[in-house]
């Protein structure tokens, strides 16, 4: 597998182009960790709320089972039901989290959502609303904040 590293320079200019598509946001739903760091630079763009919904489908560059690691709570259900949300990660490489995410917004009666991520992988199943670049599956994407990357 071929590795690209990103950037702080890359995340914060295509954070700026995933910006422009998006036409409307009353909260984020920042799917950490890998959405955390996008959610926070496109709320700023944006001028919307942030709010964290913990996932986990990767150990050691492995995907594995999803777990929930921190759900959004009963304040967001009941708070931003009938709003705009706009669910951010950093990448929807096969889509399960995406999906998953999916799912809880439907279960719990959302009207309203689209999904940002800043990439997307070639073979995805699940393709957000808005993205900047696709990449292609061999591609290893190495995050500027990922701790493997701080010296």
């Amino acid at each position: 597998m071929r590795r690209v590293s990103l950037s702080w320079a890359d995340i914060e200019q295509d954070c700026a182009l995933l910006a422009d598509q998006i036409k409307f946001c009353d909260v984020i739903l920042a799917l950490g960790r890998g959405g955390l760091v996008p959610s926070v630079m496109l709320s700023h763009f944006l001028d919307c709320k942030v709010v964290n919904f913990g996932l986990k489908s990767y150990l050691n560059e492995q995907a594995g089972n999803i777990a929930v690691t921190q759900p959004p709570g009963i304040h967001f259900n009941s708070k931003f039901r009938d709003k705009k949300v706009l669910v951010v990660d950093d990448l929807s490489d096969k889509g399960t989290t995406l999906a998953y995410v999916r799912e809880y917004l439907v279960t719990h009666e959302f009207d309203f959502y689209r999904f940002a991520t800043l990439y997307i992988k070639s073979s995805t199943k699940f393709t957000p609303t808005y993205y900047v670049k696709e990449f292609d599956d061999n591609i290893w994407l190495d995050f500027p904040w990922e701790i493997s990357k701080i010296e």
